[in-house]
Order: structure tokens, then sequence, then C-alpha cells
């Protein structure tokens, strides 16, 4: 008998159930052992302040956190009237919201029912499950980055242009949340336009170039009318102030190579950076001194407004790093290992060592699956480009819609995943709760081990005979 999976049938009605009755059962038990959440971290005081100024409907301030958290904070707290629970629960939904997206871009390529319930089941583990218990974006950050990638993936399937809008959409909702995200259409163009050129003519180049500029208008629209916003009221063009005091965290070890013209600010930052070397509980690196100063204490040291203090400090980080490029590589080098570090934390640890131990040993399961398939995948997508030029002819043969699903699933995965990695490193810490949770990594393994496992031309066995078709 011949099966057919349609693109337009979310999920089977055995999946979507048991993935229901999963999330149900770990959202009671989180509920019930994790105290105390949402958690609030070092940079929740800064959400909540925002989440203030939203209360009368007008921003009154230049903000340094972007207004996708403090939205949710003000919905959960003021608008429902609730607290904690209400903001905690709201957290669960989102997570669910990304959990079915996930399982759904699985499903595309492993059409067993069984797949979508034991890989949800993996993403409501504790350390993937536990941003939504944090007063922290990363969270709502994920859902909206999975969000943009499964209307990209919609897109690339039926053509259709009101799948590219809505990824704009979401993609600038993402970068509301967090800003890194701001400069991501330029992954995720990249990304389409390797799709389009390995697929080629499976990919229309009419529906790739007008999806793609359908795609970065709905984006720039909204990201650039909040950035004039912002520039109107406060004369600061962006979505934050941060940049430059982030940037901070990558001069922090080379302050002294200000120059004597600016010595009252050299003297100033090297004093505040030296004492968070020696101060108990901090991290003893002065890496994130900055942080301990506020910008609020910086604005008043240097006499200017929010933006003019802002423009000041990513002049003079700037400056640091262009008169000392190798310790700045040096900090992005430290940043980059650290960033894939495990990243589980107090809510998954519910400190337990062997519960620590346990998801390191998961992480570094899944990580090393991650990277062994990239390096591998890396070495046959270039095998196979020389091919082309030699043979004129794909290495995966025949180039079905399985494989045009898979490969668009991976591209556009990875495309974010290192998208996030490198800017990361460039202008912050690089901590591993930066990497916004873990959820398309695990897509990217099973999307890339699917690419491995048909690139040699052997039949996967989660494959239903039939094709897969674009209703």
């Amino acid at each position: 008998m011949n099966h057919k999976t349609h693109v337009c049938t979310f999920l089977p009605g055995r999946s979507l159930a048991g993935i229901i009755i999963l999330f149900v059962l770990a959202a009671g038990l989180y509920t019930s052992i994790w105290s105390g959440v949402p958690l609030e971290t070092n940079d929740a005081d800064r959400y909540l302040l925002a989440a203030e100024d939203l209360a009368d409907g007008s921003i009154d301030r230049l903000q340094e956190r972007a207004l996708g958290l403090p939205l949710l904070i003000y919905t959960a707290y003021g608008l429902l009237g609730g607290g904690d629970r209400t903001f905690f629960f709201l957290q669960l939904i989102m997570y669910f919201l990304t959990i079915l997206m996930l399982s759904r871009l699985l499903f595309m390529i492993c059409p067993l029912p069984i797949a979508p319930v034991l890989f949800g089941g993996i993403l409501l583990l504790p350390p993937f499950a536990e941003n939504a218990g944090y007063l922290l974006p990363e969270n709502m950050g994920q859902l909206w980055v999975v969000a943009a990638i499964f209307c990209l993936v919609y897109w690339l399937l039926k053509g259709k242009l009101a799948f590219a809008v809505l990824a704009g959409i979401a993609t600038s909702f993402a970068a509301l949340t967090r800003p890194a995200f701001q400069a991501l259409p330029l992954a995720i163009v990249v990304a389409v336009v390797l799709l389009w050129t390995y697929f080629r003519p499976r990919l229309d180049g009419r529906i790739v170039f007008a999806g793609s500029l359908a795609f970065c208008l709905v984006f720039s629209s909204i990201i650039g009318a909040v950035s004039l916003m912002n520039y109107s009221k406060f004369g600061y063009f962006g979505l934050t102030h941060l940049l430059g005091y982030n940037l901070s965290t990558k001069t922090a070890p080379y302050l002294e190579k200000i120059p004597d013209s600016q010595a009252g600010i050299r003297e100033y930052l090297m004093t505040a950076r030296d004492r968070e070397l020696v101060e108990r509980g901090s991290s003893h690196t002065g890496r994130q001194f900055i942080w301990s100063l506020g910008t609020g204490e910086i604005e008043r040291e240097l006499e200017l407004s929010q933006a003019d203090a802002a423009r000041y400090m990513f002049n003079l980080n700037s400056s640091l790093i262009r008169a000392a490029p190798m310790e700045y590589a040096n900090q992005v080098a430290e940043a980059m290992a650290r960033y894939w570090f495990p990243g589980s934390k107090e809510l998954a640890n519910m400190g337990s060592k062997r519960f620590q131990l346990l998801w390191s040993v998961l992480h570094l399961v899944v990580f090393g699956a991650f990277f062994l398939q990239l390096f591998s995948l890396f070495g046959l997508f270039t095998s196979s480009i020389l091919r082309r030029i030699v043979e004129r002819r794909s290495i995966f043969s025949p180039v079905t819609d399985r494989l045009k699903i898979a490969a668009s699933i991976y591209l556009l995965s990875i495309g974010v995943i290192f998208y996030t990695f490198v800017l990361t490193c460039l202008v912050d810490v690089g901590s591993p709760r930066q990497r916004s949770g873990d959820g398309l990594i695990l897509l990217a393994v099973v999307a890339g081990g699917w690419l491995w496992y048909q690139s040699l031309n052997i039949r996967p066995k989660a494959t239903i005979p039939g094709s897969i078709e674009t209703c």
C-alpha cells in the first residue's frame, strides 16, 4: 500500500496526544519540584524596570532591554493580574508551542508516529526545559526563532508568499526579544540561496527571490519602526543601546591601552575592573565589571545622556579593539570555547551533582553527534560541489521531496545556530545560556543524520514508501 504524508497534516492524532500527555506530566512535575519559579538572575531587574515603564502604555525611557520579555512580564503580572505562577505557565505554554513546531519538522523527515513523541520527550527533560523557569528572554527567543524556521520550511515547500511574510514577523519578534537576532535575516538569506543553488531547478528562482524580498521587507519594517521610535523619542536609533557596553566584556583585560587623552574614564573603568577581580562572589575575571557599575553610573561619570553615553562607549571599545586586535581575538576564542559547554543550571541540576553529571553526559552525546555530522556533511557537500562541476549531477540521487525538506531544515537550523554562536562570541561573554535553548541543535542532529544516511544511497528505515505532497 502506498502511504503518503501530507504537509498539511500537522501530526498524527496519536503523536499529538502523546506529546500533550508528556507535556502535562512534565509541567505538573516541574510546577511541584521547581520552587520559587521564575527565578531571577542578575539581568532580571532591567527587564522588570522595562515592564514597569510599559505599564502606562508608552515608553518613557530608553530601555536597556528589548521589549519582548518586558511585554510578557506586563501581560502576566499586569493584564492578567497574576503573579509568578502565571508568568511561569505562560513560559511553559511557549515552550510547548516550540516543541510542537520542532516535532512537526522532525515528522517531515521521519514520518513515524512514535518519532515526534520520543523527540518531544527528550525536549521535556530538565536541561532542555529549564529556561522556562527563569526570568530571562531565552525561552521566548527560542520560540520565535523556531517559528521563523518552521514558516521558512513551509515557504520553500509550498512556495506561498504568506509563509515568508510570517517568517519575517517571527524573526522580527525574535530580535525584539533578543537584539542579537537583528542581523539574523542575513544568515537566513544565505542559507536560502545555498539551498536554491544546490537544488535547482527543484526550487523556483522567482519564488526564492520574491519570498526572500518579502521576508526582509517585513523584518526591516518592524525593526525599523521600533528603532525609529527610539530615535525620535530618545535620540538613539536601535532596539537597545547596550552594544558599546557589551563590548566592554571583550576589552576588560586591556583597558590600560585607553589613551592618555581619556585618562579620566580609563582610571574609572580600571578601578571598577580591578574591584571586580577580587570581590567575593564574582567570577574573578573582571570580564563583567561593566555591569557592576551599570549604565546609569557611567552616564553620570561621563555627564552624558543615555544615547550619547552609549555612543561614547561604543567608540571607546571599538578603538580599543582596533588598537589590540590579537587581545580581542583571544577574548573571542575564550568565549567560543565557553559557549559550547553544558548549560544546565540550578533548576535542571536540582542541587544534585549526579543530575549535573547526567545532563553533562547527555550534552556531550548530543553535541558530539552534532559536530560529527557537521564535519562529515561538510566534506560530503564539498565533494558534491566538485562532482557537480565535473559531472553536473548531485551526490544525492534522486533529489526527493524528503531530501529537500531535510536539507532545508538542516541548513536553516545550522545557519541560525552558528549565526547566534558567532555574534554572541564577538560582542559578549559567550555564556551557554545565550544559545537560547538547544532544541534546534537536537533537530539538526536528526536532520543531519538523515542526510548523512541518505548520502550513502541507503534507503532510511524510517522512510515510509511514497512521497510527500505539498497540498
